[in-house]
Protein backbone atom coordinates (compact mmCIF):
# COMPACT_ATOMS: atom_id res chain seq x y z
CA UNK A 1 0.00 0.00 0.00
CA UNK A 2 1.38 3.27 -0.97
CA UNK A 3 1.44 6.71 1.72
CA UNK A 4 0.47 9.48 0.25
CA UNK A 5 3.28 12.36 0.52
CA UNK A 6 2.50 15.02 3.25
CA UNK A 7 0.76 18.36 2.08
CA UNK A 8 2.88 21.37 1.85
CA UNK A 9 2.15 24.46 4.06
CA UNK A 10 3.05 27.98 3.55
CA UNK A 11 6.38 28.94 4.66
CA UNK A 12 7.32 31.38 7.04
CA UNK A 13 8.72 33.27 4.69
CA UNK A 14 5.23 33.80 2.78
CA UNK A 15 3.06 33.88 6.12
CA UNK A 16 5.36 37.19 6.88
CA UNK A 17 4.92 38.28 3.81
CA UNK A 18 1.25 38.07 3.30
CA UNK A 19 0.97 39.72 6.76
CA UNK A 20 3.19 42.36 5.76
CA UNK A 21 0.89 43.34 2.80
CA UNK A 22 -2.13 43.08 4.83
CA UNK A 23 -0.93 45.76 6.99
CA UNK A 24 -0.14 47.79 4.46
CA UNK A 25 -3.34 47.96 3.00
CA UNK A 26 -5.12 48.55 6.08
CA UNK A 27 -2.27 51.41 6.57
CA UNK A 28 -3.88 52.78 3.52
CA UNK A 29 -7.13 52.32 3.86
CA UNK A 30 -6.77 53.97 7.55
CA UNK A 31 -5.00 57.11 5.90
CA UNK A 32 -7.69 57.82 3.49
CA UNK A 33 -10.60 57.50 5.60
CA UNK A 34 -8.50 59.55 7.97
CA UNK A 35 -8.31 62.45 4.86
CA UNK A 36 -11.82 62.16 4.35
CA UNK A 37 -13.16 62.75 7.97
CA UNK A 38 -10.48 65.19 8.41
CA UNK A 39 -11.71 67.16 5.56
CA UNK A 40 -15.67 66.89 6.04
CA UNK A 41 -14.81 68.23 9.51
CA UNK A 42 -13.03 70.98 8.30
CA UNK A 43 -15.94 71.72 6.23
CA UNK A 44 -17.85 71.56 9.17
CA UNK A 45 -15.91 73.63 11.16
CA UNK A 46 -15.81 76.32 7.90
CA UNK A 47 -19.67 76.02 7.87
CA UNK A 48 -19.64 76.97 11.34
CA UNK A 49 -17.96 79.29 11.65
CA UNK A 50 -19.17 81.51 9.01
CA UNK A 51 -22.73 80.92 10.19
CA UNK A 52 -21.28 82.28 13.74
CA UNK A 53 -20.08 85.19 11.96
CA UNK A 54 -23.30 85.39 10.46
CA UNK A 55 -25.17 85.44 13.31
CA UNK A 56 -23.45 88.19 15.33
CA UNK A 57 -23.28 90.43 12.29
CA UNK A 58 -27.12 90.02 11.97
CA UNK A 59 -27.74 91.01 15.62
CA UNK A 60 -25.40 93.97 15.65
CA UNK A 61 -26.85 94.77 12.05
CA UNK A 62 -30.45 94.62 13.81
CA UNK A 63 -29.09 96.50 16.34
CA UNK A 64 -27.80 99.63 14.71
CA UNK A 65 -30.83 99.65 12.16
CA UNK A 66 -32.77 100.54 15.66
CA UNK A 67 -30.74 103.17 16.50
CA UNK A 68 -32.86 106.12 17.30
CA UNK A 69 -32.31 110.03 15.69
CA UNK A 70 -33.39 113.14 15.50
CA UNK A 71 -36.84 113.22 13.57
CA UNK A 72 -36.25 117.01 13.04
CA UNK A 73 -33.30 117.90 13.69
CA UNK A 74 -34.47 121.62 13.03
CA UNK A 75 -36.00 121.40 16.59
CA UNK A 76 -32.64 120.13 18.40
CA UNK A 77 -30.15 122.94 16.75
CA UNK A 78 -28.47 124.97 19.54
CA UNK A 79 -29.46 128.44 20.47
CA UNK A 80 -27.56 131.35 19.87
CA UNK A 81 -25.32 132.55 22.73
CA UNK A 82 -25.79 136.43 22.31
CA UNK A 83 -28.70 138.44 20.45
CA UNK A 84 -27.94 142.37 19.90
CA UNK A 85 -31.22 144.35 20.82
CA UNK A 86 -31.96 146.84 18.52
CA UNK A 87 -35.12 149.27 17.43
CA UNK A 88 -36.02 150.92 14.36
CA UNK A 89 -33.47 153.86 15.52
CA UNK A 90 -31.01 152.03 16.75
CA UNK A 91 -30.36 149.01 14.36
CA UNK A 92 -27.82 146.93 12.91
CA UNK A 93 -27.68 148.85 10.07
CA UNK A 94 -24.65 151.15 10.94
CA UNK A 95 -26.76 154.26 10.88
CA UNK A 96 -25.80 154.73 14.69
CA UNK A 97 -22.68 154.34 16.63
CA UNK A 98 -24.60 151.57 18.84
CA UNK A 99 -25.59 149.73 16.19
CA UNK A 100 -22.08 148.39 14.99
CA UNK A 101 -22.11 146.24 17.98
CA UNK A 102 -24.54 143.82 17.05
CA UNK A 103 -23.44 140.19 16.35
CA UNK A 104 -25.03 137.47 14.24
CA UNK A 105 -25.89 134.22 17.02
CA UNK A 106 -26.75 131.80 14.67
CA UNK A 107 -23.60 130.29 14.87
CA UNK A 108 -22.39 130.15 18.38
CA UNK A 109 -20.82 126.55 19.90
CA UNK A 110 -22.70 127.31 23.26
CA UNK A 111 -26.03 125.93 24.38
CA UNK A 112 -25.52 127.24 27.87
CA UNK A 113 -27.05 130.62 27.25
CA UNK A 114 -29.83 132.14 25.22
CA UNK A 115 -30.14 135.95 24.36
CA UNK A 116 -32.75 138.18 25.43
CA UNK A 117 -34.61 139.35 22.66
CA UNK A 118 -36.40 142.42 24.12
CA UNK A 119 -36.20 145.12 21.94
CA UNK A 120 -34.49 148.73 23.79
CA UNK A 121 -33.72 152.33 22.54
CA UNK A 122 -30.14 151.78 22.98
CA UNK A 123 -29.18 148.94 21.35
CA UNK A 124 -27.16 146.91 24.00
CA UNK A 125 -26.87 143.02 24.48
CA UNK A 126 -28.29 141.18 26.91
CA UNK A 127 -27.62 137.69 27.57
CA UNK A 128 -29.11 134.74 30.43
CA UNK A 129 -26.83 131.96 31.40
CA UNK A 130 -28.73 128.53 31.57
CA UNK A 131 -27.32 126.09 33.83
CA UNK A 132 -29.13 123.21 32.40
CA UNK A 133 -27.83 121.22 29.53
CA UNK A 134 -29.55 120.48 26.53
CA UNK A 135 -30.15 116.54 26.64
CA UNK A 136 -30.15 115.73 22.88
CA UNK A 137 -31.71 111.83 21.70
CA UNK A 138 -28.86 109.93 21.91
CA UNK A 139 -27.97 107.35 19.11
CA UNK A 140 -24.29 105.95 18.21
CA UNK A 141 -21.12 106.86 20.53
CA UNK A 142 -18.44 104.38 20.55
CA UNK A 143 -14.48 103.96 19.30
CA UNK A 144 -12.68 101.76 17.60
CA UNK A 145 -13.17 98.30 20.47
CA UNK A 146 -16.44 99.78 22.09
CA UNK A 147 -19.83 100.23 20.09
CA UNK A 148 -22.84 102.15 22.32
CA UNK A 149 -26.15 102.51 21.08
CA UNK A 150 -29.03 104.15 21.61
CA UNK A 151 -31.95 102.28 20.00
CA UNK A 152 -36.09 102.14 20.11
CA UNK A 153 -37.43 98.53 20.44
CA UNK A 154 -41.04 96.70 21.62
CA UNK A 155 -39.64 95.65 25.27
CA UNK A 156 -40.68 92.19 25.14
CA UNK A 157 -41.23 92.63 29.14
CA UNK A 158 -44.36 94.51 27.88
CA UNK A 159 -45.81 91.39 26.76
CA UNK A 160 -46.09 88.39 29.37
CA UNK A 161 -46.96 84.63 28.42
CA UNK A 162 -48.77 84.39 31.75
CA UNK A 163 -51.90 85.70 31.18
CA UNK A 164 -52.87 86.15 34.58
CA UNK A 165 -49.62 88.40 35.08
CA UNK A 166 -49.51 92.24 35.63
CA UNK A 167 -48.12 93.69 32.98
CA UNK A 168 -44.75 95.79 33.37
CA UNK A 169 -44.17 99.67 32.88
CA UNK A 170 -40.88 99.54 30.71
CA UNK A 171 -39.46 101.67 28.93
CA UNK A 172 -38.99 100.82 24.62
CA UNK A 173 -35.70 102.70 24.84
CA UNK A 174 -32.44 100.39 24.98
CA UNK A 175 -29.05 100.95 25.74
CA UNK A 176 -26.97 97.75 23.92
CA UNK A 177 -23.54 97.77 23.63
CA UNK A 178 -20.89 95.45 22.28
CA UNK A 179 -17.16 95.56 22.95
CA UNK A 180 -14.53 92.66 23.69
CA UNK A 181 -13.49 91.34 27.40
CA UNK A 182 -10.85 89.03 28.07
CA UNK A 183 -13.98 85.71 27.32
CA UNK A 184 -14.24 86.90 24.17
CA UNK A 185 -17.17 89.70 22.49
CA UNK A 186 -19.44 91.14 24.87
CA UNK A 187 -22.74 92.86 24.61
CA UNK A 188 -25.36 94.77 26.93
CA UNK A 189 -28.39 95.31 27.13
CA UNK A 190 -29.54 98.13 29.27
CA UNK A 191 -33.56 99.20 29.45
CA UNK A 192 -33.15 102.49 30.39
CA UNK A 193 -35.48 105.57 30.46
CA UNK A 194 -33.87 108.99 30.92
CA UNK A 195 -30.16 110.00 29.16
CA UNK A 196 -28.87 110.29 32.30
CA UNK A 197 -29.42 106.42 33.01
CA UNK A 198 -28.20 105.43 29.64
CA UNK A 199 -24.36 107.44 30.36
CA UNK A 200 -23.81 105.50 33.69
CA UNK A 201 -21.64 102.31 33.63
CA UNK A 202 -20.37 102.35 30.12
CA UNK A 203 -18.55 99.31 29.57
CA UNK A 204 -15.59 98.27 29.01
CA UNK A 205 -14.66 97.58 32.64
CA UNK A 206 -17.80 96.80 34.71
CA UNK A 207 -18.40 94.21 37.15
CA UNK A 208 -18.58 90.52 36.06
CA UNK A 209 -17.65 91.48 31.86
CA UNK A 210 -17.54 87.68 31.36
CA UNK A 211 -21.24 87.08 32.33
CA UNK A 212 -22.25 89.08 29.26
CA UNK A 213 -20.07 87.19 26.76
CA UNK A 214 -21.91 86.90 23.56
CA UNK A 215 -19.01 84.70 21.32
CA UNK A 216 -16.19 83.48 23.04
CA UNK A 217 -15.16 82.90 19.39
CA UNK A 218 -14.39 86.34 18.74
CA UNK A 219 -10.56 87.53 19.29
CA UNK A 220 -10.60 90.56 18.48
CA UNK A 221 -13.53 93.78 16.92
CA UNK A 222 -12.75 96.83 15.25
CA UNK A 223 -15.45 99.33 14.52
CA UNK A 224 -15.19 102.14 12.15
CA UNK A 225 -17.60 105.07 11.58
CA UNK A 226 -18.39 106.61 8.05
CA UNK A 227 -18.88 110.39 8.31
CA UNK A 228 -20.25 110.62 4.84
CA UNK A 229 -16.18 111.20 2.76
CA UNK A 230 -14.09 109.16 5.14
CA UNK A 231 -13.84 106.60 8.44
CA UNK A 232 -13.01 107.81 12.16
CA UNK A 233 -12.22 105.96 14.63
CA UNK A 234 -14.47 107.57 17.19
CA UNK A 235 -18.14 108.51 16.89
CA UNK A 236 -20.05 111.01 19.17
CA UNK A 237 -23.88 111.66 18.36
CA UNK A 238 -23.80 114.68 20.35
CA UNK A 239 -21.15 116.61 18.28
CA UNK A 240 -22.11 119.51 16.47
CA UNK A 241 -22.23 119.38 12.86
CA UNK A 242 -20.26 121.88 10.07
CA UNK A 243 -23.17 124.23 11.17
CA UNK A 244 -22.18 124.52 14.26
CA UNK A 245 -25.80 124.49 15.75
CA UNK A 246 -26.96 120.60 14.50
CA UNK A 247 -26.10 117.38 15.89
CA UNK A 248 -24.05 115.24 13.43
CA UNK A 249 -26.16 112.54 15.06
CA UNK A 250 -25.67 108.63 13.58
CA UNK A 251 -22.55 108.11 11.34
CA UNK A 252 -23.97 107.28 8.05
CA UNK A 253 -22.65 103.94 8.01
CA UNK A 254 -20.39 101.41 11.07
CA UNK A 255 -18.05 99.20 9.89
CA UNK A 256 -17.63 95.62 11.98
CA UNK A 257 -14.49 93.64 11.71
CA UNK A 258 -14.25 90.62 13.62
CA UNK A 259 -11.19 88.31 14.16
CA UNK A 260 -12.94 84.26 15.20
CA UNK A 261 -10.54 81.49 16.31
CA UNK A 262 -10.11 78.30 13.40
CA UNK A 263 -11.25 75.47 15.45
CA UNK A 264 -8.49 73.08 15.76
CA UNK A 265 -10.43 69.90 16.27
CA UNK A 266 -10.32 69.69 19.91
CA UNK A 267 -6.97 71.05 20.39
CA UNK A 268 -6.89 73.96 22.72
CA UNK A 269 -4.48 76.76 22.26
CA UNK A 270 -3.68 79.98 23.82
CA UNK A 271 -3.31 81.57 20.33
CA UNK A 272 -5.08 79.97 17.94
CA UNK A 273 -5.52 81.06 14.08
CA UNK A 274 -8.34 83.37 13.36
CA UNK A 275 -10.29 84.12 10.20
CA UNK A 276 -11.03 88.32 9.61
CA UNK A 277 -14.64 89.00 8.94
CA UNK A 278 -15.64 92.26 7.67
CA UNK A 279 -19.51 94.00 7.72
CA UNK A 280 -20.86 97.40 6.74
CA UNK A 281 -23.31 98.25 7.88
CA UNK A 282 -25.59 101.22 6.75
CA UNK A 283 -27.22 103.70 9.32
CA UNK A 284 -30.90 104.57 8.06
CA UNK A 285 -31.38 106.99 10.91
CA UNK A 286 -28.32 109.36 9.71
CA UNK A 287 -29.15 112.79 9.36
CA UNK A 288 -28.68 114.65 6.63
CA UNK A 289 -25.67 116.33 5.25
CA UNK A 290 -25.95 120.21 7.55
CA UNK A 291 -25.02 123.68 6.22
CA UNK A 292 -21.60 124.61 5.90
CA UNK A 293 -21.12 127.93 8.43
CA UNK A 294 -21.15 131.30 6.97
CA UNK A 295 -19.86 134.04 8.29
CA UNK A 296 -21.32 136.64 10.66
CA UNK A 297 -21.84 140.32 9.72
CA UNK A 298 -20.44 141.70 12.50
CA UNK A 299 -19.52 145.25 11.60
CA UNK A 300 -22.95 146.14 11.51
CA UNK A 301 -23.39 146.68 7.54
CA UNK A 302 -26.25 144.98 5.36
CA UNK A 303 -28.96 144.20 7.50
CA UNK A 304 -31.38 147.00 9.32
CA UNK A 305 -32.11 145.88 13.15
CA UNK A 306 -35.50 144.72 13.88
CA UNK A 307 -37.86 146.17 16.45
CA UNK A 308 -38.08 142.36 18.18
CA UNK A 309 -34.26 142.38 18.90
CA UNK A 310 -33.22 140.35 16.08
CA UNK A 311 -29.60 140.94 14.71
CA UNK A 312 -28.17 141.32 10.95
CA UNK A 313 -25.99 138.76 9.67
CA UNK A 314 -26.29 135.48 9.08
CA UNK A 315 -28.47 132.75 10.62
CA UNK A 316 -29.06 129.19 10.18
Amino acid sequence: MRLSAPRRGFTLLEVILALSVGVLLLGALYVSVDVQLRSAQAGRNIVGQGLLARSILNRMDADISATVSLVDPERYRMASSSTSSGSSGSGSSGGSGSGTASTSGGNSMSGNSSSNGNASSNGNTSTTSINDAIVLPLSVQGDSTSLNLYLARVPREAMPTDPNAIPLVVSDLRRVSWWLTSGGLAREEVNIETAPDALDNLPPGIPDEDAYVYASEVKNVQFQYFDGSDWQDTWDCTVLGADNVTPIGPPQAIAITLDIAVPQDGKKSDDPPTKRYRHVVACITANGTTLQQQPANANGSGTTGNANGTTGGTSQ
